[in-house]
């Protein structure tokens, strides 16, 4: 189950991805059918996952920073 569940996971981020789906943030890795993006705003990061298909996206945790 875990190789199974490892190789749905990729560092290598395609080149095809529309700038619209990274918007203001860079893609950390592809995982589902999805793209985990980490966007760097003032005084926090925050996590998105996009759906490279529908171009849906969701939050799926903020962090702020420590000063």
């Amino acid at each position: 189950m875990r190789t199974a569940l490892l190789s749905e996971v990729s560092r290598d981020i395609p080149s095809d991805i529309p700038a619209r789906l990274t918007r203001g943030g860079a893609p950390l890795f592809t995982a589902y059918g999805c793209v985990l993006i980490e966007c760097d705003t003032d005084g926090a990061f925050v996590y998105r996952a996009t759906n490279l298909k529908s171009g849906k996206s969701v939050v799926l945790s903020r962090r702020a920073i420590a000063l």
